[in-house]
């Protein structure tokens, strides 16, 4: 991605993640697709948003879980359990972005 694309977003997310709302710098962002490509979203600017790594990933594997939901892959208990726990963290995500305070992050990965 370009530079003056990457600024842009930055700029226009106000140098924060758009999930959890932490300040972010250039350096530690990540540009988020809210719809993913693999469900037919572009690189447009109106589909990037600014985002930290945690919750980049987080909503990934959220994403990757859906999708596996639709083409009816068989997932296994790990896997279930933790998309329970990344859903736990954006409730908490969530509760705390409304009072203003950071959230703790956690490594959550999902491999079958």
């Amino acid at each position: 991605m370009r530079f003056s694309r990457k600024l842009s977003i930055f700029k226009r997310d106000k140098e924060r993640c758009y999930i959890c709302y932490t300040p972010l710098t250039l350096s530690t962002m990540t540009c988020d697709h809210v719809i993913p490509k693999c469900k037919g979203g572009g690189n447009t600017q109106d589909n990037l948003r600014c985002c930290c790594f945690n919750c980049n990933q987080k909503k990934g594997l959220v994403d990757g879980f859906c999708h596996d939901l639709n083409r009816k892959t068989i997932l296994n208990d790990e896997c279930v359990n933790r998309f329970v726990r990344i859903y736990s963290y954006f409730n908490q995500v969530i509760q705390k972005r409304e009072l203003n305070v950071g959230v703790e992050s956690e490594s959550l990965s999902c491999s079958n």
